[in-house]
């Protein structure tokens, strides 16, 4: 009788104490590991090549409060099998869509006390790219139209360009619509394009032109804000 009473107060012990170790995991605070990143921005200064195809060279700085006037830096960008990369808008790019001139921002592991090379030390965990545009436009009088071409042109003597001195002289535009453009009219136009586009690139494409001085500046201020906001 008194060994079944020993072996049921033992059985009762350690059934108070699994309760309790249960209770006590139920109610301890779970600490979840928090991933620090930080962001780098920059452009890019040369591509990918055969021989180091995972990584790319850039002007960069980190990004964060009180950095914005920070000095951009060379530095050597790497990329692996898990970054992911956004290109023009194009979730499916990978690092060969990497081009010079592009404007970026990567995430890295690390936070923004860190230094720019302890950042870049490590492959990217995502990069978003961009190509630049850059606003083209003129002002002159008509001295000729052609509504008979497809498409239809009108050559200009141009009086003012964005940028400056860009477009000179008589020039004929391809154009997507005259409208009521006669000869003699004062007309404005403008395209946007990449960065480095010849102007005979640019007078072979059609634009949109319009009657009266001051559309081209509209144009651009349109361009502008819609590349800065």
């Amino acid at each position: 009788m008194k060994r079944i009473t020993l072996m049921l107060a033992a059985c009762g012990v350690l059934a108070a104490g699994v309760m309790t170790v249960a209770a006590d995991a139920h109610t301890r605070p779970h600490h979840h590991t928090k991933v620090s990143h930080a962001i780098v921005v920059g452009v890019i200064t040369a591509a990918p090549t055969s021989a180091e195809p995972d990584q790319f060279t850039a002007t960069a700085r980190v990004a964060g409060h009180g950095k914005s006037k920070a000095a951009l830096t060379s530095v050597t960008i790497t990329a692996n099998g898990s970054t992911k990369f956004d290109i023009n808008g194009s979730r499916s790019a990978t690092v060969s869509g990497i081009a010079v001139g592009q404007h970026f921002i990567a995430k890295f592991a690390g936070s923004k006390t860190d230094t720019l090379a302890e950042l870049v030390a490590t492959p990217a965990l995502a990069v978003r790219a961009h190509t630049p545009k850059e606003f083209y436009g003129f002002v002159g009088k008509v001295t000729a139209t052609d509504a008979t071409s497809t498409p239809e042109t009108v050559t200009v003597d141009v009086k003012r360009s964005t940028p400056k001195g860009f477009f000179t002289g008589t020039v004929t535009f391809e154009v997507k619509s005259l409208k009521k453009i006669v000869d003699g009219d004062v007309i404005s136009g403008g395209i946007v394009a990449a960065p480095g586009t010849s102007a005979a690139t640019i007078e072979a494409e059609p634009i949109a032109v319009f009657r009266g001085r001051g559309h081209d500046r509209r144009l651009h201020r349109h361009h502008h804000a819609r590349h800065t906001a």
